[in-house]
């Protein structure tokens, strides 16, 4: 069985012949271990999350991730080390948002007459051909399309969720306006990876926006549904049509917004932010294992930064207990690696699902 046939039986709710692997790490933390493992570190590191092809078998990971690169224009950069994104929103050195080109927006119009990025920015020429370097691999696609979190950022947090409530038509007419943008990148994303029969050479649309929070979602569930899911809903039909699965990434506690991520279409949830409340491992599978899959779940918030060796391999086995029987598992991190982890654990959580997560039969 190779990885593709492995991810897909899995997601099918089905066992194959062992658990599959995901994985996900800052760069430095990839760099670190390829250095520890002693294996070779070559990667195109101008590809979002694309990892070191060594580092990957290494570690038995069953996932190959493919994103259009950006070929646009460089960003306008700042004598702090700031620079201007492709959404007009000032980002410190550190990758974080340091000013809302539109906190002070009113009207819908305003929204509109925000430059937006372009999407002929991306890469669409290579990108199937970079998609065939995985065949035997489950090949993940589509843009990351975070819509709402790009609201929040375009807007500022606060200024959003009032708006919301304040100024509906202000707030639908921005998320709109993003999910618009996703959709259309994540569309020649789709017809690039087409074959000439038709087929994709995709798998997996692997989208991700972040809905909750370390207590519960962000917004009410009836705030979800007026303004959230209808943009989530074009991108999974999107997906659907193109013959994928939808994998959707959300941080924190989203177990009151899973039965309606369902309904939507979403086949598999990363990453099981397992610390967060109700997402424990066990209660998620009893309560929802029939109908999605779960992607992630070993714990980054204590177990692997504070931890030992022994502590992730109890973790594992605990997560191979109660997730993976019946199929509907893939193994990897509550969150991608950051440097606070030490090397030693993240190899563990690889070494002993590989070892230990095999299916009878």
């Amino acid at each position: 069985m190779n990885a593709k046939e492995r991810v897909l039986m899995a997601i099918a709710h089905r066992e194959p012949d062992r658990v599959p692997l995901g994985y996900g790490a800052w760069r430095e933390v990839s760099e670190a271990l390829c250095t520890h493992l002693g294996v070779d570190p070559t990667c195109d590191w101008s590809h979002w999350q694309v990892y070191p092809e060594a580092l990957l078998q290494r570690l038995h990971v069953d996932l190959r991730i493919v994103r259009a690169a950006y070929i646009g224009p460089s960003p306008r950069t700042f004598e702090d080390g700031s620079y201007l994104d492709m959404w007009g929103i000032r980002q410190s050195k550190e990758n974080y948002p340091i000013g809302n080109p539109l906190a002070n927006a009113t009207s819908a119009a305003e929204i509109l007459a925000h430059p937006f990025p372009d999407p002929d920015a991306l890469d669409y020429e290579h990108y199937a051909t970079r998609c065939e370097q995985f065949e035997d691999y489950a090949v993940c696609g589509g843009d990351w399309s975070p819509f709402f979190t790009m609201a929040l950022e375009m807007m500022g947090t606060e200024q959003f969720l009032v708006a919301m409530r304040t100024m509906p038509e202000v707030a639908h007419a921005l998320l709109q306006r993003t999910a618009d943008h996703y959709y259309e990148t994540t569309r020649r994303m789709f017809e690039a990876a087409r074959r000439p029969d038709g087929s994709s050479r995709l798998d997996i649309f692997f989208m991700g926006d972040d809905y909750g929070t370390q207590r519960g979602p962000f917004v009410s569930h009836r705030d979800f549904s007026t303004f959230i899911a209808p943009n989530l809903k074009r991108l999974y039909d999107l997906a659907k049509r193109h013959g994928l699965k939808v994998m959707h990434h959300s941080c924190g506690s989203v177990r009151k917004l899973l039965p309606e991520l369902i309904a939507l279409g979403v086949d598999v949830l990363d990453p099981v932010q397992v610390r967060a409340a109700g997402m424990g491992a066990a209660e998620l599978k009893r309560d929802f294992g029939d109908r999605v899959t779960f992607h992630g779940s070993i714990d980054t918030q204590q177990t692997l930064p504070t931890g030992s060796p022994t502590d992730v391999r109890a973790e594992v086995l605990d997560r191979l207990r109660h997730l993976a029987p019946g199929g509907g598992f893939i193994l990897s991190g509550s969150q991608d690696y950051i440097s606070d982890i030490p090397l030693e654990n993240i190899v563990e959580i690889y070494d002993s699902a590989f070892e230990c997560g095999r299916y009878a039969g």
